[in-house]
């Protein structure tokens, strides 16, 4: 500025938000002149709004007013009167350069335009800084949470490796996804889901060290880095540590517009040199210990193995082949009868899924089903079970088998879909079908979830002539209070109380009291899992309507079932 125009004193003030807030004042020392000293004020309301409207330049004097105290730093120097040049950026005052002098100024229209023209300067130089912090915020954190992204947890992550080389320190990496996330988003809606992202963030940044770092990768997955451990029990020690706080955090509700929302975390913990050497490896594998502490039942945190490693990898292979497996024809249904304890004839059968891999061959149920249903292609697999078991129904009638029902899981997520009534209906007015040959099956927890609404689904369909089953009955809620209301058909005795039920007495009287209790409120009941001829004479003894099990065939082909039917009964 002195090369410009001349001046007694200098400071600039930069503010940092809107008006009403703390300025800082960067001030020449006269005395050492190299020297900046840095003081705060408060620009008040009233000094803000006179900055505003007067953007061109202000002249104030000391003896004509009270000074504002962004001019106080140069009155100590020694100044009497001041020339105030405002920098407005987006209507807003973002900064002021303050000339001081030690006499009166007379102010020439050039000595203004001299002294604007440098401050319009500025004004661009801050411009174009203010929009380099912009563009650095945006590409460096996350929009939603305000936390730093993926780009800057690797950046992080790289130095903090980058001492513990050098340092022979250890390091944690904690991979932090939320249970059930995806439940909340379909159910309460994104903007909720983001409401409780935003909560996560904030609880999460309470129980780290300010030279830990927390991320947000995406969706519902956060990671943390702890750091700077001079020992492996000094790290295990504190990032168990941590981890518990975490996990007690999330044990109480988050409060989302009113409302109480219960979300657990499950965690996967990586740590350096043991687990990886790299900024990638350290978040692979701490991704995979957290499918394995979902894998223990979620709610708990678990350290990497490379064991872990490989299971993962299997896990990621079957889901992307369960992508296509659908449009490739490579699912098939089986079939297992159900037998009328008192004839012994087939009166039904039960639809399951199989999936013939191209090159793994037959792949367990167990194996893929609970995959199936996290990643959401149970939905379009449903469907297709439905329509596949509905045609397969109708082609049974078709041939004479008119007392035939087959029966068909639904999965807690099917059953919670708005559209589920409407496209069975459309199935079963396509293929032409009596509706009265179709059951669903669902278990007791999905049916208690929404229990109002479950009843009304089921209620719904029921009119339409379609039976329905409590599935793996005893072994979810079991509340008799509720079960009265639900309008089902028949209860379904898991295959647990069966096992031992010959030889075992306490599994005897329970399913003698489910029998009694079904009987009582006009359910049938049916027993599946029965292998052996003592399960199947105590079944017999008790009244137990309907047997399913390998005693009479496991699950079987649609030709091998039709070759039953047409025998329609098994011998003693």
């Amino acid at each position: 500025m002195n090369d410009i125009v001349s001046q007694d004193y200098i400071s600039m003030v930069v503010i940092k938000s809107s008006h009403n807030n703390a300025c800082y004042i960067y001030t020449r020392n006269e005395l050492a002149k190299e020297m900046i000293t840095v003081d705060t004020q408060e620009i008040t309301s009233l000094e803000y709004q006179r900055l505003l409207v007067n953007q061109n330049y202000i002249y104030v004097c000391d003896y004509q007013q009270i000074l504002p105290g962004y001019l106080l730093s140069l009155k100590k120097l020694g100044a009497v009167c001041f020339l105030v040049l405002p920098i407005v950026l987006k209507e807003e005052v973002s900064a002021i350069i303050c000339l001081g002098y030690r006499s009166l100024l007379t102010v020439s229209e050039e000595y203004i335009f001299l002294s604007r023209d440098f401050a319009n300067r500025v004004a661009v130089a801050l411009s174009k800084a203010s929009w380099e912090e912009q563009l650095y915020h945006m590409a460096h954190y996350d929009a939603l949470t305000g936390i730093p992204n993926r780009l800057l947890l690797k950046d992080r992550l790289q130095q903090s490796l980058a001492r513990a080389e050098r340092q022979n320190s250890f390091i944690a990496v904690l991979f932090i996804d939320l249970d059930r996330f995806k439940y909340v988003n379909d159910s309460l809606g994104h903007v909720i889901g983001d409401l409780l992202l935003c909560e996560v963030a904030q609880r999460l940044s309470r129980n780290l060290r300010s030279e830990d770092t927390i991320s947000r990768l995406g969706g519902d997955e956060f990671v943390i880095v702890i750091s700077q451990f001079e020992n492996i029990k000094e790290s295990l020690s504190i990032t168990t540590k941590i981890a518990n706080k975490i996990l007690a955090e999330f044990s109480m509700p988050f409060n989302i517009n009113n409302r109480e929302i219960f979300s657990t975390a499950s965690i996967g913990i990586a740590c350096y040199p043991s687990d990886g050497q790299t900024t990638d490896e350290l978040i692979k594998n701490s991704d995979s210990a957290m499918y394995h502490a979902k894998s223990k039942g979620k709610n708990n945190y678990q350290f990497y193995s490379k064991i872990l490693n490989d299971v993962a990898l299997e896990r990621l292979e079957m889901e992307n082949n369960l992508r296509y497996a659908l449009e490739r024809g490579e699912f098939e249904l089986y079939y297992q009868p159900k037998v009328e304890t008192r004839s012994k004839r087939i009166c039904g059968a039960e639809a399951l899924l199989r999936w013939n891999h191209p090159q793994k061959g037959r792949v367990s149920p167990g194996q893929f089903i609970p995959l199936c249903e996290e990643v959401g292609l149970i939905i379009p697999i449903s469907e297709w079970i439905i329509h596949t078991a509905c045609m397969q129904a109708k082609h049974w009638q078709d041939r004479g088998f008119l007392s035939l029902t087959v029966a068909v899981n639904l999965s807690p997520l099917q059953f919670r879909q708005p559209d589920l009534i409407q496209k069975v209906k459309n199935i079963i007015d396509e293929i032409g079908m009596t509706a009265n040959r179709l059951e669903f099956e669902i278990t007791e927890s999905t049916a208690m979830e929404d229990i109002d609404e479950a009843i009304a689904t089921m209620d719904i369909f029921k009119r339409m002539g379609i039976f329905f089953s409590i599935d793996d009955f005893g072994t979810g809620y079991s509340s008799l209070s509720y079960l009265k209301r639900f309008p089902v058909n028949t209860l379904k005795i898991d295959q647990s109380f069966i096992r031992n039920i010959h030889i075992n007495f306490e599994d005897a009287a329970i399913v003698k009291s489910i029998v009694t209790l079904a009987h009582s409120l006009k359910f049938a009941v049916i027993a599946e899992g029965v292998e052996t001829k003592e399960q199947f004479d105590f079944l017999k003894d008790i009244g137990c309507d309907e047997i399913q099990g390998y005693l009479f065939s496991p699950p079987v082909s649609v030709d091998e079932f039709t070759n039953l039917l047409s025998h329609n009964k098994f011998d003693d």
